[in-house]
């Protein structure tokens, strides 16, 4: 059965690839055997719930709500450098809520011992 939401297929690409891009910095301090991520989607009757988990370091505890504000990053270079935009998650919140009417939560330590995120989409009517 097709899953049926709201929404540019190059924005839902554009979620995907950020949250990969994000969970492979995560990985790179990880034995290549201890990297894992996990996607997956299901239903909960009226929405569609996608979550997405990394074994990576993880999200600090605290900054759960802060990671999805424009030019927030906790990304570190090994010189303790801020690096990247922190413009990832805001952009990945943004059209979760704003376009689709869902909404996004990270989890600082999940499942798989990183971070992980939980997106509820409202599921798109037929007609």
């Amino acid at each position: 059965m097709p899953i049926m939401i709201v929404g540019y297929e190059m924005d839902w690409e554009s979620i995907v690839v950020n949250l990969i891009t994000n969970a492979s910095w995560a990985l790179e301090s990880k034995l290549a055997i201890d990297r894992k991520i996990k996607a997956s989607i299901h239903s909960d009757g009226d929405n569609w719930v996608f979550s997405f988990h990394d074994s990576g370091v993880g999200l600090e505890a605290g900054t759960e709500k802060s990671v999805f504000l424009p030019t927030f990053s906790t990304k570190r270079s090994k010189a303790g450098e801020v690096i990247g935009t922190g413009m990832g998650l805001f952009i990945v919140r943004s059209f979760v809520e704003e376009h689709s009417g869902g909404s996004i939560a990270a989890i600082s330590n999940g499942i798989l011992g990183g971070a992980s995120f939980e997106m509820v989409i409202p599921k798109a009517s037929k007609h």
